[in-house]
């Protein structure tokens, strides 16, 4: 028996993404310095009577990567619905400009408005999600507004099981896998 329209809607929820963003960037290049210190002297190890050290190294590494559980920040975004995407869209139009080099809105103010409009936890004001736009690296900022902007257009599906995963698999290296041809001569 399938359901009614009534019981559909109600039952639906909108999507929701989250996203991690390391609070010290800092660390994170020190644990692929150790990673590669860790391959370097594992090797020597391998070769030398001496000692093992790689083992020291890679509970340095654990311990850095422990630190980085606890400084990081999840942002959660929910798709806020199609009108109000819309409407963002048309409060944000683009510059003369912007609308040659074919953009859609105005990056400078739509993206910190979107942030703002989907983020919900943390809570981002308008004047919060700016002030991101504005100081944060430009890799930060782009994971925040992909969050957002994938929270606001993607329609949420059914994950892909392990079967149907290896079926893809199996089918794209069937379908790249060259053909075996025959020799244009008897002899070769």
């Amino acid at each position: 028996m399938s359901k009614d329209f009534s019981e559909i809607r109600r039952q639906k929820k909108p999507n929701e993404v989250s996203v991690e963003l390391l609070l010290d960037p800092e660390r994170s290049r020190v644990i692929g310095e150790l990673e590669r210190r860790h391959d370097r002297q594992k090797r020597l190890d391998e070769k030398t009577n001496e000692p093992d050290l790689a083992p020291a190294i890679l509970n340095e590494i654990e311990d850095l990567r422990e630190e980085i559980e606890q400084d990081k920040a999840t942002f959660e975004f929910r798709d806020p619905g199609r009108k109000q995407f819309e409407d963002l869209v048309e409060l944000h139009p683009p510059t003369p400009q912007q609308l040659k080099d074919d953009f859609p809105w105005n990056p400078k103010t739509f993206i910190p408005a979107l942030i703002h409009l989907t983020a919900i936890d943390p809570k981002l004001p308008l004047v919060e999600a700016t002030e991101i736009y504005d100081e944060w690296g430009r890799g930060d900022v782009e994971a925040l507004f992909d969050a957002a902007l994938q929270v606001s257009t993607e329609q949420a599906s059914i994950p892909f099981t392990r079967r149907d995963i290896e079926t893809i698999l199996a089918s794209v290296s069937n379908s790249t896998t060259a053909a075996n041809e025959e020799s244009p001569t008897a002899g070769s």
